[in-house]
């Protein structure tokens, strides 16, 4: 997954000067030549999997191991937690029921413990991880006055948080109008107003605004095993009462459910009914904990990783060919860093991002 945008990098590269560098070919094309390696190699150093999406992964079982650890983290959907004794995944499998999110949604817990040694014993299938896109963030819209339009040329502005982007995409789903804002800097806000605006500073002709609120996608924990989603169903949150219908699942097997609306808590345990709880004859199907989806990019989630790479793509564009020389002696010999410590990602970047580094070993 690539972690900053080429619109952005341009932007940090560009230094002090009041305008980013062009968009020519011959910038993008040296930006994106370093931007996958070096979001690679942030990856690898935060050793995490960053991309939000669905995974499977299987796991030795080692004595009396009951917690699980998951590379894509935060887990947002636990889809089922199975067993094969013989690692062989071929049929014979068996579902375990009771399975908990660890603390920090890392890992996956389980009562019960499997007490032999093998090799690919435990699959956990899941949906995780910190966000979908590096800059690009998903908000139901409601429309004010005006059109918004996919224009490169137009600014989208949050009139709370200052945040400036430009639209994407826009249109209408099962849950009701949406809009993909890529974010060129800043963070927005749910519940603000944006416009979209001829200047970057908003003093010029607006032409649409409307009201940002939280895409209502969520996931979920299947702790008995047995829960089953569907269109159709209500949820009804127990700290919050409120109540939504499901307008959409998705995933293989479900790893997400679309509302209606966006009244249900991050981690509230909910109940699930077959017809509007309002009713007093309605049935409870069961109990779940919900959670939020990040509709969001990283660089509203963790803004820390987008920063920290382009400021490792600066100095790799910057120095790039040049990165064994340390100086040169007055007969002009090139002398090499030979620093111990030294590695690709500079100590600057590392200090940036280490609050999203991970020491578990999978």
């Amino acid at each position: 997954m690539n972690l900053t945008s080429l619109r952005r990098a341009r932007l940090y590269c560009a230094g002090d000067s009041n305008d980013p560098q062009s968009d020519t070919l011959k910038n993008n094309r040296v930006l994106a030549m370093w931007l996958p390696g070096v979001s690679a190699e942030i990856e690898s150093y935060l050793r995490r999997t960053i991309a939000l999406d669905q995974y499977t992964q299987y796991f030795d079982t080692v004595g009396s191991k009951p917690e699980f650890f998951l590379p894509a983290f935060p887990v947002l959907s636990m889809q089922d937690f199975f067993e094969d004794p013989l690692g062989q995944w071929i049929g014979n499998e068996r579902q375990i029921q009771y399975v908990f999110p660890g603390m920090t949604f890392h890992s996956v817990l389980s009562l019960y413990v499997m007490n032999y040694p093998g090799r690919n014993n435990m699959r956990a299938r899941y949906y995780g991880g910190l966000a979908r896109h590096a800059v690009n963030s998903r908000y139901s819209l409601t429309a004010g006055t005006g059109t918004f339009a996919i224009n490169s040329s137009l600014y989208v502005i949050g009139q709370t948080s200052g945040a400036v982007g430009f639209v994407q995409s826009i249109g209408t789903d099962i849950q009701g109008s949406y809009i993909t804002i890529e974010v060129y800097y800043g963070s927005f806000q749910a519940g603000e107003t944006i416009v979209q605006n001829t200047a970057e500073d908003g003093s010029g002709t607006t032409s649409a605004d409307g009201i940002l609120s939280i895409y209502p996608e969520y996931g979920f924990y299947r702790i008995t095993g047995n829960e089953t989603y569907a269109v159709g169903q209500y949820v009804k949150g127990q700290t919050s009462g409120n109540i939504q219908q499901i307008l959409e699942v998705s995933g293989t097997p479900i790893a997400t459910v679309t509302l209606d609306g966006n009244g249900i808590l991050d981690n509230e345990a909910c109940n699930v009914y077959g017809s509007n709880p309002a009713n007093a004859t309605a049935t409870e199907l069961f109990q779940n904990q919900f959670r939020i989806m990040e509709n969001r990019g990283l660089i509203e989630v963790a803004p820390e990783i987008v920063t920290g790479c382009e400021m490792q793509l600066r100095y790799a564009r910057q120095r790039g060919l040049d990165f064994e020389n340390a100086g040169t002696n007055k007969d002009g010999v090139t002398r090499r860093d030979n620093s111990k410590d030294r590695s690709f990602l500079l100590p600057e970047v590392k200090n940036m991002i280490n609050c999203w580094k991970t020491y578990v070993n999978y």
